[in-house]
């Protein structure tokens, strides 16, 4: 009865939070699976919503189902270890509405929890010129070929490490990381076009946070004022006309020793009239 009460209670607490609006806010989803929460930290704006889906599916033979994972409530009053929500088959997903840092944790299972941190997010700037300003994770974002991307770190709990996974659009791309501590670190990647070992030609970049899991993309446009004119070869073809020998051709069927008894026959003769 205790903990019906308790649910109710945090039911109508949770949807005094959601009812509140807030402008640009986002979602976030966050799955949990048999290894709990996919990512350990997540930054998001004061307003957004977080949600937590569950895609445990456990085979039991004959059936398939989702496991049942318990997401901690941190809003529940009071909040107690058995403030929870269960998210399984009937309700797959819980959603929040973040006003404040806060850690969630999976009561059904020993693993590590997540920690969800609000800032005060700023806009990125400089998307699609030469220089482009990205403040937390996720971000996609686009520069002009030979430009680069500063990373402004707001978590104020977590470093994070930007890994280059692939490229897409170019074989030639070189790769990156952009690592940034804690509580306003930065990193700044260069992506040179010339005059360079690594070089990043147009193409969309892909980055993975190793901290995190969290992914994101930077696009590299094509500079329209650079032309690239086809290179041409020009050979020059000598043609070598050998000089050819003379040919002498005999469809004669004799024999070398009946032209030889001819000329002595002939030889005779001539010796006769003499």
């Amino acid at each position: 009865m205790t903990r019906q009460i308790l649910f109710l209670m945090t039911a109508i607490l949770v949807l005094g939070v959601s009812t509140t609006a807030f402008a640009n806010a986002e979602e976030y989803i966050v799955n949990v699976n048999e290894d709990g929460f996919e990512v350990r930290g997540i930054e998001v704006a004061k307003g957004d919503t977080i949600t937590f889906v569950n895609t445990h599916m456990k085979d039991y033979g004959r059936m398939q189902t989702l496991e049942p994972h318990a997401i901690s409530d941190p809003f529940a009053v009071p909040y107690t270890e058995e403030s929870y929500w269960i998210i399984d088959g009937s309700t797959p997903s819980r959603s929040y509405t973040m006003t404040e840092t806060q850690t969630f944790y999976d009561r059904f299972f020993d693993v590590s929890p997540i920690t969800v941190t609000v800032v005060e997010k700023q806009s990125n700037t400089g998307d699609g010129t030469m220089e482009a300003h990205v403040y937390g994770i996720p971000f996609d974002v686009k520069i002009m070929e030979g430009g680069k991307v500063v990373y402004h770190n707001n978590d104020p709990m977590f470093h994070h490490d930007l890994q280059h996974t692939g490229t897409v659009g170019t074989e030639k791309g070189g790769t990156f990381s952009m690592w940034a501590g804690s509580n306003g670190g930065t990193a700044t990647a260069n992506f040179p076009v010339e005059n360079c070992s690594s070089c990043y030609p147009a193409g969309v970049y892909s980055w993975k946070d190793s901290v995190s899991g969290i992914t994101g993309t930077i696009t590299i446009l094509a500079d329209e004022n650079t032309v690239n004119e086809p290179m041409r070869i020009q050979e020059d073809i000598v043609v070598v006309l050998k000089k050819s020998e003379p040919i002498i051709q005999s469809n004669s069927t004799e024999t070398a020793d009946s032209v030889l008894d001819k000329t002595k026959n002939f030889k005779t003769q001539i010796e006769a009239k003499i």
